[in-house]
């Protein structure tokens, strides 16, 4: 028997924090480059976006927010910058002092744990990137973890809103819609669940047609981010979103299906210790593999848990370097036994059985490939000191157990899978509960991702039979196309990833909440719902998706500009998206902040 203990009160990974400054002033017709001229006596901020072919949504934000911002008396420089780089500067380097970008979504407001508290501030990853510290904001989530009923959960979350949203650390915008659009001709069953999630993909049914000169029974499916063909890692925070690429090559113990965790590599789970220390034994599934033939076993499992709690592996030595993803589930695992070839048993920290379950979600991965990447060693880009190998290795050629497989790629352009015909869903002779709803499945032979440049060139290949589906929402100004074009169909879909404005509190002006409260009330959502998202998006002001923990002031509404303590300050003449400039300075004045006579907000000396 192998015992495995995962300690949850560690030190935090140190990590370097400069913020940026130097910005230029002038109009928002155009983005600017960087040119230190600015008034030194007048408040300067850059806010870091995506560029306009990556995404859009941000870059639009930005000029909206940024524009009020100098209505308010400050200068402001809008810095494009790649996916990647930008998720390294806010994630891992902490280098910026506004940002704004597209959370990859939660399936529990339990993320809340890692992306606000305090304990975090100094982690990679989504863990708190803003620097934020607020001991009732702690207090709250971990209320939130124990709690044994919705109501009471649902309390703490209420409590949370009103605890932690005045003092913001971000301020949530929207939760976009996704516009997908699909053939039907020779896949069906789009709808049920989305792209969004790798069960969407195994929800597909192949339908043959005749002549199809395209490979028989394989998806093509359009991205517009090549990451996914230049790195496979699960846990390389820079490189994934959503991780369903990843989420298609790599099993987890359970999958949440049906609005619940269920058993996914576990065959079952039994609970049992108490509420300060819940317990689950859990069983594996039999005859289960790797891509590469070796078999599943506990060990693994273990493995991986220990693994992603600290990926140099050697627990009772400093420096600790946590996985910078799947950091919310890792911190409910206390420790790991090993019963036997197939069973194991897992004890949490305190938390209810519902949060609990959350950490089967995480993907396992084989040891024999993972324990070779435990070094430590140094990444251009990384200014952190310490990285291990495992959160920089490329991983091209994946080892998983996922109902796909790796076959090839073309960086930049492609990426392909093929189905795992040794995989549970194919092999087992029967399955019961939720998981049956996916016996033999896929019913396809594999899938092609296909990098797009562009919205246009996807809907071209779409409707040229290049393409079955876009695995991304195409921008509003598209739909239109799309929806008139008679061999496509559009699957417009609500996702639980937000667009948010994120601050970096480790640095003035920005360590002042009363001054990144007047910024956040300075974004007029109304105008975002509009002109950004042309309506297909829901915009809120909470970092929770489902309104059953979001308290009913805290909800988005037309009528709120100038109303709600969150909402938009004012409009000037009732323009919608233009502030009210003396509203907005007596919002900075309120933070401390003073003016010269032409209306130039000062910094604080």
């Amino acid at each position: 028997m192998t015992g495995r203990t995962d300690r949850t009160s560690r030190r935090a990974v140190l990590a370097g924090a400069t913020a940026l400054a130097g910005s230029t002033a002038g109009c928002f017709d155009r983005i600017r480059a960087s040119v230190d001229r600015n008034p030194p006596e007048q408040v300067s901020l850059t806010i870091k976006v995506v560029p306009r072919d990556e995404d859009r949504s941000p870059i639009r934000i930005a000029q909206h927010l940024a524009e009020n911002i100098e209505r308010a008396g400050a200068t402001v420089d809008i810095v494009p910058t790649t996916e990647e780089q930008l998720l390294r500067d806010v994630l891992i380097n902490f280098d910026y002092q506004l940002y704004i970008a597209r959370h990859p979504g939660h399936d529990d407001p339990d993320y809340l744990y890692t992306f606000l508290g305090s304990r975090f501030g100094e982690e990679a990853g989504w863990q708190n990137p803003f620097g934020y510290a607020s001991t009732a904001t702690d207090d709250l989530l971990e209320r939130q973890r124990v709690a044994n009923d919705t109501d009471a959960r649902a309390e703490a979350f209420s409590e949370f809103h009103r605890t932690a949203l005045p003092d913001a650390p971000i301020t949530v915008v929207a939760y976009p819609d996704e516009p997908r659009a699909v053939r039907t001709d020779r896949f069906g069953g789009w709808t049920s669940p989305s792209l969004e999630y790798p069960l969407g993909y195994l929800s597909l049914e192949y339908e043959e047609v005749g002549d199809d000169d395209r490979a028989e029974g394989v998806l093509y499916v359009g991205i517009n981010d090549r990451r996914p063909t230049r790195n496979l890692n699960p846990f390389a925070v820079e490189f994934r979103d959503r991780g369903v690429t990843t989420g298609l090559l790599y099993d987890p113990l359970g999958r949440r299906m049906h609005g619940s965790i269920e058993p996914w590599l576990a065959e079952r789970w039994e609970w049992g210790g108490t509420d300060q220390r819940p317990r689950a034994t859990l069983e594996l599934r039999e005859g289960l593999t790797w891509h590469d033939g070796e078999p599943i076993t506990a060990e693994d499992v273990a493995f991986t848990y220990e693994f992603i709690t600290d990926t140099t592996m050697e627990p009772e030595e400093d420096p600790i370097v946590p996985s910078p993803r799947f950091r919310t589930q890792s911190t409910l695992v206390d420790s790991v036994e090993v019963l036997g070839d197939h069973e194991l048993e897992l004890t949490f920290v305190a938390a209810a059985e519902p949060v609990a379950e959350r950490a089967f979600t995480v993907p396992i991965v084989p040891e024999h490939v993972w324990t070779e990447r435990t070094a430590m060693t140094t990444f251009a880009g990384f200014d952190i000191d310490y990285v291990t190998e495992a959160l920089v290795w490329e991983n091209a050629e994946p080892v998983g157990s996922g109902p796909f497989r790796y076959a090839d790629s073309t960086s930049d352009e492609s990426l392909t899978f093929e189905r795992n015909d040794d995989h549970f869903l194919l092999t087992a002779e029967s399955l019961t509960g939720p998981v049956a709803s996916y016996e033999a499945r896929p019913s396809y032979s594999g899938i092609q991702f296909e990098f797009v440049p562009s919205d246009a060139s996807a809907l071209e290949m779409l409707q040229g039979g290049q393409l079955d589906a876009t695995a991304y929402g195409l921008a509003p100004e598209e739909v239109p196309a799309a929806s008139r074009a008679s061999d496509l169909a559009v699957e417009n879909e609500s996702t639980s990833s937000h667009y948010h404005v994120g601050f970096n509190t480790r640095n003035a002006p920005l360590s002042n909440p009363q001054f990144r409260y007047a910024i956040a009330r300075l974004i007029d959502r109304e105008y975002v719902y509009e002109s950004v998202f042309e309506r297909y998006a829901t915009p809120t002001y909470s970092p929770i998706a489902s309104d059953r923990y979001v308290p009913e002031e805290f909800r988005w509404s037309p009528e709120d500009v100038g109303e709600h303590e969150l909402s938009f300050v004012g409009r000037e003449d009732d323009e919608v998206g233009v502030v009210e400039a003396e509203a907005a300075r007596e919002l900075f004045r309120d933070a401390g902040y003073r003016y010269n006579e032409d209306n130039e907000l000062l910094v604080q000396q």
